[in-house]
């Protein structure tokens, strides 16, 4: 029987769907993220809806006179006496009162003071007092304001040069770090199972069985495509999930949001969850324990650290040239890319261009790792390091 690469890499993969379909760990933490995608949506849905939910818009004033307010869109309604006023606004046809009796404006309101319920106060109070003044004065109103001088107030933002973003790519960026973050959470899940089951199967020597009968390199390859065939079929559902519920929800505006993001951070999460599986598969492959793994895997989970921290942290600088920069850089491009083209500091082709980078450079790791897969996975003596194991020769 002719041995066949292709034959034992599909076997080996759908081995690894399999396994993970098992994995209680993989399926619990997958229905807690969908569940935080979708009660996300919920609970911000519940939130904005009840922040703009209608609100009276209706006073009432009693001892006094006024037509209009200034800069207010606040309905005016006219009470004969106190007693009329506080009936009114206990019956909630009136946000709150204003009763001028003797020198005293009395506020009537339900309990709750809102900012603009105390501006209309003052306005009232300057308002009452304005008009008791000129009456003693012996002015009108209008030769009052004929007489007043004017001053024209003029706002400059000193940044307005320096940012430039688009309000309506809010929408865009939001949604990207979102997904960067989603995205790098399901990374960190797979790769991780990837590096974990590499080392159990060498701790438990029923890989030196496998490699006598099959190549390593066929079946680290079979081990990775399962994983991210899994990996990405897990994430696009959730993505999938988290966009219609965004839609549904309304939350998100067809004309504010660019559905685009979502191919483009699918793209990322292909070339990321590649490189950090073939990296946890290096790590797992070094170590004789599974006590051992954490200190190999260290610099990879600060490498999956650095790519997921860095655009939360520094979001507000997303418009500066260094970020810009970040972008073009692998692998912290999986993380970056997608938000620089949400935020339209780069185009679609120059997104492509950034993501052809990072195919380069995870094709030229594939090669790395693939030579310390090759010789660490049946070395049996110490605990290897980086630095000795990117020093191998094999042959």
């Amino acid at each position: 029987m002719n041995y066949s690469s292709f034959s034992t890499i599909t076997i080996v993969s759908i081995r690894e769907i399999k396994q993970a379909l098992r994995s209680r760990g993989i399926m619990i933490t997958l229905c807690l993220l969908l569940i935080a995608v979708v009660g996300g949506t919920a609970i911000a849905t519940f939130f904005i809806n009840k922040n703009n939910a209608p609100e009276n818009k209706t006073i009432v004033i009693s001892g006094f006179t006024i037509t209009s307010i200034v800069d207010s869109d606040y309905y005016i309604k006219t009470a004969n006496s106190r007693a009329d006023a506080m009936l009114l606004v206990e019956e909630g046809e009136a946000k709150a009162g204003f009763v001028l009796e003797e020198e005293k404006l009395t506020l009537l309101h339900d309990g709750s003071i809102s900012p603009d319920i105390q501006g209309l106060l003052q306005t009232f109070q300057q308002h009452i007092i304005l008009e008791k003044t000129l009456t003693n004065l012996g002015l009108t109103t209008e030769q009052f304001a004929a007489r007043t001088a004017t001053i024209e107030i003029i706002e400059y933002d000193l940044n307005q040069t320096k940012n430039k973003r688009n309000p309506e790519n809010d929408w865009d960026i939001h949604a990207a770090i979102i997904g960067v973050f989603i995205l790098m959470l399901s990374i960190t899940l797979f790769a991780a199972n990837v590096g974990a089951r590499v080392t159990e199967e060498k701790s438990s020597r029923i890989i030196e069985i496998i490699i006598a009968t099959v190549k390593p390199l066929d079946f680290l390859t079979g081990k990775i495509l399962g994983n991210v065939v899994f990996g990405t079929a897990s994430t696009v559902l959730i993505l999938g999930i988290g966009a219609a519920s965004l839609k549904i929800s309304g939350l998100i505006k067809e004309e504010f949001f660019n559905w685009k993001i979502i191919p483009a951070l699918l793209i990322a999460y292909l070339l990321g969850i590649v490189f950090f599986s073939a990296m946890y598969a290096a790590a797992g492959a070094m170590v004789q324990r599974t006590e051992d793994l954490q200190s190999t895997q260290t610099p990879v989970m600060l490498l999956i650290f650095t790519v997921l921290y860095t655009p939360l942290i520094f979001l507000n600088q997303i418009n500066e040239t260094w970020m810009h920069l970040i972008a073009w850089i692998p692998p912290l491009s999986i993380g970056h890319a997608p938000l620089q083209y949400a935020a339209g500091n780069i185009t679609g082709w120059q997104f492509s261009l950034s993501m052809i980078i990072m195919l380069i450079f995870t094709t030229s790791m594939l090669w790395v790792v693939a030579r310390i897969y090759a010789f660490a996975i049946l070395y049996n003596g110490a605990k290897l390091t980086w630095s000795q194991a990117l020093q191998v020769k094999t042959t």
